[in-house]
Formats: structure tokens, C-alpha cells, sequence
């Protein structure tokens, strides 16, 4: 099977949280989608929606080994990483 093939299957939606989702939210449309990372979106300087990160569940399981459940109200931009 080519990449190709795969992503004409899966269609071109991509799904997407904003950097203030809380991680309680994330976990939910993780679990929705059937997915573990999630392309996070906001805004750029200019005010226009952009890509502004990626979250994933393992970014969840490291900062809940140090945070703590408190992490779980807080917003994804604590954990995503930054592109």
C-alpha cells in the first residue's frame, strides 16, 4: 500500500485542538477520534489560524509523572511542543 492510497482512505480532514483545550479536553477528542496526537492550532501574529504545535498521549503520561493530576485542568500549550 502507498502513502498515497492511505491518505486518499482517510480523507484530508485533520483533526485539531487549540492551545487552550484543557488536557481533559484533548484526552476526550483523543479517545473520539481514535488517535494519539492531535495538531494544535492558533493564532499567528497576524491574527490568522495557523499550526502552532502537536500534542500526544505520551506528552500527557510524562507531564502527568511530574504534575501531577492537576495537569489534567490545565491547557495543552503546557505540554505541546511548539513547531
Amino acid at each position: 500500500m502507498r502513502i498515497a492510497d492511505i491518505l486518499r482512505a482517510k480523507g484530508s480532514a485533520v483533526a485539531t485542538v487549540t492551545a487552550t483545550t484543557t488536557v481533559t479536553g484533548l484526552l476526550a477528542e483523543l479517545a473520539v477520534h481514535n488517535i494519539g496526537a492531535m495538531v494544535v492550532i492558533g493564532p499567528d501574529a497576524d491574527g490568522q489560524e495557523c499550526v502552532i504545535g502537536i500534542v500526544s498521549e505520551r506528552d500527557v503520561v510524562r507531564h502527568l509523572q511530574t504534575t501531577g493530576p492537576d495537569l489534567m485542568r490545565r491547557p495543552v500549550a503546557d505540554i505541546m511542543s511548539e513547531v
